[in-house]
């Protein structure tokens, strides 16, 4: 089963502390790329949640964004530098004492002494906390990848329909070529006749150049592969992967076989059937610049 690029995930964990925030995003884009918008308390854990993440995405642009409110993630602690705070001390002794100032330390002072605090911060998230972070992020993802999938389902019913549509016109160009040698041997007669003002031309000439004019305008190879890349196209969808750009390549080389009939036709109902080929051709690759 095949599955778009787009889709969209949120999930909200929250207790009396705090509460989580998990939203997934993702479109289309030509590789799997992760961006991760999240608290400076998680940037440690940002491979980890990325390696979740790609077990059940396979291409795409995702943008994650992880939010905290109430309490941070982590328990801060203010803490006082004694080392500095001595310093401070030694150096104003030294000056009282050199310079003869008088006075006492008050709190305001301390307080205004730079670089006497700092917020200390665990290095590491507590472990049940995490894994809240974790559950919470694959209930978002389990939402993106069922939007996706069900997006995957409609794409995949309008290539079955593109697909019999082609497989229809393709038939009718096998009609058309089966006439064509004797349209283009009755087309060059008359032709000849028309340069030589009526005067009669050797029929085995006629052929000869019918001949020539027709091996150039033979499709039947391009006609043989285009089913052959159908039936690969079909069968590719199937598959339960990573098929986007197989299908993008397949699409490609159905246009490549229908500009190369439109090339070679001589008749204006071969080159209008081509013309709506075309057309179907194109919008499946619309479609297939949206599939995983």
């Amino acid at each position: 089963m095949i599955k778009s690029m787009t889709g969209y995930g949120r999930y909200v964990s929250h207790d009396q502390k705090r509460q989580i925030t998990i939203e997934v995003k993702t479109v289309n884009h030509r590789y799997l790329d992760i961006s991760c918008k999240i608290p400076r308390e998680l940037y440690p854990y940002e491979n980890e949640l990325k390696k979740q993440m790609k077990g059940q995405l396979k291409r795409g642009r995702v943008d994650v964004y992880i939010s905290c409110a109430g309490e941070q993630l982590t328990d801060k602690k203010m803490q006082v530098d004694w080392d500095v705070f001595e310093q401070y001390l030694n150096n104003i002794n030294a000056l009282q004492e050199k310079g003869n100032v008088q006075g006492s330390l008050s709190i305001e002072h301390i307080l205004s002494m730079e670089d006497l605090f700092y917020i200390e911060e665990p290095d590491h998230l507590d472990e049940q906390l995490f894994e809240i972070i974790k559950n919470g992020l694959q209930k978002a993802l389990e939402q993106v990848v069922e939007m996706r999938t069900v997006e995957g389902e409609a794409i995949q019913k309008d290539f079955h329909s593109r697909i019999r549509l082609l497989k229809s016109y393709t038939a009718q160009l096998e009609e058309h070529a089966k006439s064509m040698e004797t349209q283009q041997f009755n087309s060059l007669k008359e032709k000849l006749e028309t340069m030589l003002d009526g005067k009669g031309i050797d029929d085995e000439r006629i052929v000869q150049e019918a001949a020539i004019q027709i091996e150039k305008a033979d499709i039947a190879e391009e006609l043989t592969r285009l089913h052959s890349h159908m039936d690969q196209f079909i069968e590719t969808v199937k598959k339960n992967d990573s098929i986007g750009r197989k299908l993008d390549f397949i699409a490609q080389e159905l246009l490549r076989e229908v500009n190369t009939i439109a090339s070679k036709s001589i008749l204006s109902e071969v080159s209008r059937i081509a013309v709506e080929m075309k057309s179907e051709i194109e919008k499946i690759k619309e479609q297939v610049q949206n599939i995983e």
